[in-house]
């Protein structure tokens, strides 16, 4: 019994972190089905036609997220505090002018389909595209504070309100339509914004200096492609179903785009709470061999929570959307397919292990040519041969390879005489 306290009391925060981010998928899902229930295919394809763009923009603070999630759980780990507080300083600086720089990007979007007497539903889309693209940077800021600090507790409760005020604003669509799903959006958003403001558990204290930024810069910017080069990835299928095939064809493959985004949170939020205390343990011992732990956690866990969702979902997903989506089932197929994609995922645990060694080009080279070869079969394939079937079969050939690299390279950077620089 005293074990099991003590394990309780040291692990407290990584339970509350862990079981709140686990609800995050089942909640997507239910919420996302509720409002496909009620917006046509149309409308929904619309909506992530605008924000399809946003992944694209992901690399404007140049890695400086990247590099402070890395660092400071470093210098922590060496308690060097006042590190620690310029680091902050630094990243923050940069969480502005991003913000700044997003207003516009997002202003330019909003005077495009305003020129072009675009419906109703792509205006008030770019509106809700203006508010991530400002709020979106500073909450990442607060949120890497978080994680790399090991705040996970607090994190964790965030979470889990944000989830609850997600679960109930989803509900709107049912009598506004597509104005519901963007209110709940924003809201989302906003709330995700406020909720890290209010508890942040570092605070800038003034302007970060150039030394910082270029540091942050020099260490997160190869993180940061890798990172940028996947985000393309897990959107390319949707960027080319809506360059190709359409804004409906987009709306009916939403069922694979709510299963993916919510499945990937677990490898995601797994990884919150290794790469910190992975980064602590490297910057103590400098050895390769100490993360071997790691690779073997990760990708345990990811295995076991993602294989038997995934298999359940897989044979409920038909007849639960003949019953609840009947508009939606053309998507089905697609969707299927998608969920083998969301098998691959359980390589994106172990894959912490080239971040916080800084061995990340082989997997970058990886990421380029994938894109690519993808991008090559666009323009190499008639167009009238496209479906969303046939898209989502190249999406999963093309994660299956990056899966078996990242497993394999990350396992041989655990290897006793592969010693970083």
């Amino acid at each position: 019994m005293s074990k099991i306290k003590a394990f309780n009391s040291k692990y407290k925060g990584e339970i509350i972190y862990t079981l709140s981010n686990y609800t995050t998928p089942i909640i997507t899902i239910i919420t996302n089905t509720i409002s496909a229930a009620y917006l046509d295919p149309k409308d929904m394809g619309a909506i992530q036609t605008v924000m399809i763009i946003i992944p694209y923009f992901a690399f404007l603070h140049f890695g400086v997220f990247n590099g402070l999630n890395r660092n400071l759980a470093l210098y922590k780990a060496q308690e060097n505090h006042e590190k620690v507080q310029e680091l902050v300083n630094a990243s923050y600086t940069v969480s502005l002018i991003n913000a700044g720089i997003g207003f516009f990007i997002g202003l330019f979007y909003l005077g495009y389909y305003l020129t072009n007497n675009s419906s109703p539903v792509h205006l008030f889309a770019s509106l809700l595209l203006i508010l991530n693209l400002v709020l979106n940077p500073i909450a990442t800021h607060y949120d890497v504070t978080y994680r790399s600090g090991q705040n996970f507790k607090t994190l964790g409760k965030i979470t889990f309100f944000e989830n609850i005020i997600f679960a109930f604003t989803n509900l709107l669509p049912i009598w506004i339509g597509y104005l519901g799903k963007i209110i709940a959006n924003s809201v989302k958003i906003t709330a995700r914004f406020c909720f890290r403001f209010f508890t942040r558990p570092y605070k800038s204290n003034k302007f970060g200096s150039k030394n910082e930024i270029f540091e942050l810069v020099k260490v997160g910017f190869p993180l940061l492609i890798g990172g940028y080069l996947w985000g393309i990835i897990m959107v390319c299928d949707q960027t080319m179903i809506a360059s190709i095939l359409g804004e409906e064809s987009l709306g009916l493959y939403a069922l694979s785009t709510f299963m993916m985004s919510g499945m990937m949170v677990i490898p995601t939020s797994l990884n919150t709470l290794l790469y910190p205390k992975a980064s602590a343990q490297y910057g103590l011992t400098k050895d390769n061999r100490a993360l071997r732990t790691f690779f073997w956690k990760a990708l345990l866990v990811n295995t076991l929570v993602l294989a038997p969702l995934c298999g359940i979902l897989y044979f409920i997903l038909e007849p639960m959307t003949a019953f609840l989506l009947p508009k939606y089932l053309p998507g089905v197929d697609a969707a299927k397919i998608n969920l083998l994609t969301c098998l691959t995922f359980v390589s994106n645990g172990p894959s912490v292990i080239i971040g916080v060694v800084r061995k990340n080009m082989p997997l970058l080279i990886v990421y380029a040519i994938a894109l690519i070869l993808i991008w090559s079969i666009v323009f190499l394939m008639p167009k009238n041969n496209f479906t969303i079937e046939k898209i989502a079969w190249i999406r999963f050939i093309i994660s299956c390879c990056i899966s078996i690299f990242t497993l394999i390279y990350s396992y041989y950077l655990t290897n006793k005489n592969n010693f970083a620089d």
